[in-house]
């Protein structure tokens, strides 16, 4: 689902380009080398589907991505947005239906140049201005597998990449819809979804009905990553100094009753820091294997069900703040807090003027976001003892009472 805010422009982009700013709106085979691990796990570096039998994956992305446009795909893509829905609304306005698939932002697919048997998602980034300055470049690049059972790829500018694949996926050969990637029927007989944006990729799986067992089980390939951190079931993927360059967002389902559920994530098969403390400038914990294992567990859903992992850059604060606040941390070498303020979302459980209960730190010296929940009202109550003036550009620095 896109996140909330991103549509409506009250994003925290900004934060990572102006200190605080706010803005507005190969072979013939089918499987070639594999990466062994130290638990002995293999993470195929090309799967490819049943009608490439015979083709090399270079030329065979290339063929899928010619073919790939589909009508078809498109159709029933608009079906899935018409069925799973959450209302959402800005402050003081009526909430409104949104889709929890969001609109496409990829203009094309092309075979990748660096990964053969890999199509390559070509997203235009947006010129958000601000003060004079704009995105310019996409902090992350995305590529989708020919076939549902390969692995996807998100790569960080920094360096930092992550490949992962869905266990169990069928071979099933990808479609693209309104510049949205899907495979048709390919897990257990529900649809595999993914949606790329220049911010990364959400990983959306269909549920008809209730599975055996109410889980994804992900096999992912951090031989990439120097170090892994996961604290209340966000995954980030940290660089050498300890930046989260990457993360995996919280996990939600959404009914086609337009409940919105959280999911839980869990870790298996290689080692990772679990501190609440910021990530920046300590050591890393090394994931110790270049192969392991990430789970989505759910329960207490009704089905049909659309399942959401998203896959995004560190650098894009994962949610959506209105009138928040923010504010230097002291005694952490400038880090920045935002807290509070209004979540753009409205279900009948809760109202749109309910402050946020969570919070993300943002490292101006490497322009990344760390998320960490907890409960804010302390903070809230504390600020009345502060005032905050805003600054030029919509930069926001702490003063003292005088």
């Amino acid at each position: 689902m896109s996140r909330p805010g991103r549509s409506c422009g009250v994003w925290l982009v900004g934060l990572c380009l102006t200190g605080v700013s706010l803005t507005g709106c190969g072979g013939g085979e089918k499987t070639e080398a594999r990466g062994r691990t130290a638990a002995g796990n293999t993470f195929p570096a090309v799967v490819l589907p049943d009608s490439c039998d015979g083709v090399a994956p270079a030329e065979c992305a290339r063929v899928v991505a010619r073919r790939a446009d589909s009508a078809a795909a498109a159709t029933e893509l608009s079906r899935l947005r018409s069925r799973f829905r959450t209302l959402m609304a800005a402050p003081g306005a009526e909430p409104r239906s949104i889709t929890a698939i969001g609109t496409a932002e990829v203009d094309r697919v092309e075979a990748s140049s660096v990964h053969p048997g890999a199509l390559r998602a070509v997203v235009p980034v947006p010129e958000l201005s601000r003060g004079g300055w704009s995105l310019g470049v996409s902090p992350v690049q995305v590529e989708f597998p020919v076939a549902a059972s390969g692995a996807t790829r998100v790569i960080d500018k920094s360096g930092v990449e992550v490949a992962f694949r869905l266990r169990e996926a069928a071979a099933t050969e990808i479609k693209v819809g309104g510049g949205v990637a899907l495979y048709p029927g390919a897990y257990r007989g529900g649809h595999i979804v993914q949606r790329a944006s220049f911010t990364g990729v959400e990983d959306f799986v269909v549920f008809e009905q209730k599975p055996a067992i109410e889980a994804l089980h992900y096999q992912i390939d951090v031989s990439r990553v120097p170090g892994l951190r996961l604290v209340d079931d966000v995954l980030e993927l940290l660089d050498a100094d300890g930046a989260p360059r990457l993360r995996v967002n919280q996990p939600f389902l959404v009914t086609e009753s337009g409940k919105r559920v959280a999911a839980r994530l869990s870790l298996t098969g290689c080692a990772y820091d679990s501190s609440p403390l910021p990530p920046w400038r300590r050591p890393v914990t090394a994931p110790g294997t270049a192969s392991c294992e990430l789970v989505v567990r759910w329960s207490d859903v009704s089905y049909p069900a659309l399942v959401d992992p998203a896959w995004e850059s560190g650098s894009i604060g994962a949610s959506a703040h209105y009138d928040h606040d923010a504010f230097v941390l002291p005694g952490t070498s400038g880090l920045i807090m935002a807290a509070a303020g209004v979540y753009w979302t409205c279900t009948p459980q809760s109202l749109c003027d309910t402050a946020q209960n969570n919070s993300e730190l943002f490292d101006p010296a490497t322009k990344t976001f760390s998320t960490k929940k907890f409960f804010v009202w302390p903070l809230i109550r504390a600020r009345c003892a502060q005032r905050h003036r805003r600054l030029g550009g919509g930069r926001w620095r702490r003063q003292r009472e005088e």
